[in-house]
């Protein structure tokens, strides 16, 4: 049986502009060359944290589906 995985792909950067300093993390979206950029940890856990709460057609809309053999 072949069921459709969803999958999220993101080019993830961390960097510090000093060692006293928060982090800082941009995601880019490689199929679309989108960039978020956050200015803390936190801010970025909860921009995951929500991409996958979003329903399956809204993911769907962005993303690479791939279909693979599954054995249920």
């Amino acid at each position: 049986m072949k069921t459709a995985v969803i999958y999220l792909s993101y080019l993830l950067r961390l960097w510090r502009d000093d060692e006293d300093a928060p982090w800082r993390a941009a995601l880019e979206e490689p199929l679309t060359g989108t960039i978020h950029h956050f200015a803390s940890l936190e801010q970025l856990y909860g921009y995951l944290e929500a991409q996958g709460k979003r329903p399956p057609r809204e993911q769907e809309a962005g993303l690479t589906v791939r279909n693979s053999e599954r054995n249920q």
